[in-house]
């Protein structure tokens, strides 16, 4: 490969737009073979309509669909391309966690799976809230690692936030906020026993609030 060639290949950004365009470009084509709304599509879709006419919808999914329906007169519309921004977005996250922990191929392999991987183009394209829980929960996950790794209250305070988007999305996203609490407790217990070290106490309190 060309020298030059390769810098813009290093560059993560642009690897990222990349990767982004793939998966965007991949899932707005499978789009086309979504010819009707079935499912549990109808009642997401009905209440993000509802959200957008009467102003309030508490549920994470419907006020996307709200959000976007605001833009697109079709919410059968509106609602699929929720799910493909989330869907194609998820990359993100995972190639700058997998470049930091590994290397350049790995995040470049791990984003082509993303991208390519049947069933996350399935859910990509549908109405449905598969998409947007996954985009949360991948993501909380990833920087609860660099919470717990880094002790980093901030980091800790924005995983606790995001497993909450995911419960809003769908129940069983709070079982990763427990999860996140009880390996915070784990760790707690272990750094102060070995270290004699209390800052993870607050990383649990935020991680809790």
């Amino acid at each position: 490969m060309a020298p030059g060639v390769k810098n813009i290949f290093s560059n993560k950004f642009f690897s990222i737009g990349i990767l982004l365009t793939i998966a965007l470009i991949i899932r707005v084509f499978f789009l086309r073979f979504e010819y009707a709304v079935g499912w549990d599509e109808a009642n997401y879709l009905k209440l993000g309509a509802s959200g957008a006419i009467y102003g309030f919808n508490h549920v994470l999914h419907p006020f996307f669909v709200a959000l976007f329906g605001k833009f697109f007169s079709n919410y059968e519309l509106a609602g699929r391309l929720v799910s493909i921004l989330f869907g194609a977005i998820l990359i993100v996250p995972v190639y700058l966690f997998a470049e930091k922990h590994q290397s350049k191929k790995v995040a470049w392999f791990c984003s082509l799976l993303i991208a390519f991987f049947p069933m996350l183009i399935e859910s990509s394209v549908s109405a449905l809230t598969e998409s947007l829980y996954i985009f949360m929960a991948i993501t909380g996950i990833i920087l609860g690692f660099l919470a717990l790794q880094k002790k980093s209250i901030l980091l800790s305070a924005i995983t606790g936030g995001l497993f909450s988007l995911a419960y809003l999305t769908r129940p069983e996203g709070f079982g990763l906020l427990i999860v996140f609490v009880g390996l915070t407790v784990v760790v707690l217990i272990y750094q102060v026993i070995k270290n004699h070290k209390y800052r993870l106490v607050f990383v649990l309190m935020s991680a809790v609030l």
